[in-house]
């Protein structure tokens, strides 16, 4: 089975004194990009991030194939967290599998195949 798992949660970036800079929107697109560019390298399976700047709210969403939704989220929970490590981001304080961040939509994989007809 296929779930489209969600993760909602809050993002920020400080400077070395522990202040928000200037460019904060600035800085944290450019991360988001960069965990994009993990989930890429991960293969991933369609990933998605929306970021809303006015409450700094972040949803990450991937699509995991596993058996039920308790197995779908321990499978999408270390590819997130990795995916936002490897970007240079940090996770100190990452949601459990419990937590009400998480949501599981199981979902229909459908790929369409083009038959191509000689001209």
């Amino acid at each position: 089975m296929h779930f489209v798992i969600t993760l909602v949660g809050t993002i920020s970036v400080k400077d070395t004194h522990g202040q928000e800079p200037q460019n904060a929107a600035e800085l944290l697109e450019a991360h988001l990009d960069a965990v994009m560019e993990e989930f890429l390298k991960m293969k991933v399976m369609d990933p998605d991030i929306d970021l809303d700047l006015e409450d700094c709210c972040v949803k990450f969403a991937i699509m995991v194939e596993a058996d039920d939704p308790d197995a779908a989220i321990a499978k999408a929970s270390p590819l997130v967290r990795s995916a936002i490590h490897g970007a240079g981001g940090s996770t100190p304080d990452w949601p459990d599998s419990n937590h009400n961040a998480w949501s599981v939509d199981q979902t229909t994989l459908s790929v369409q195949v083009a038959e191509l007809i000689p001209a």
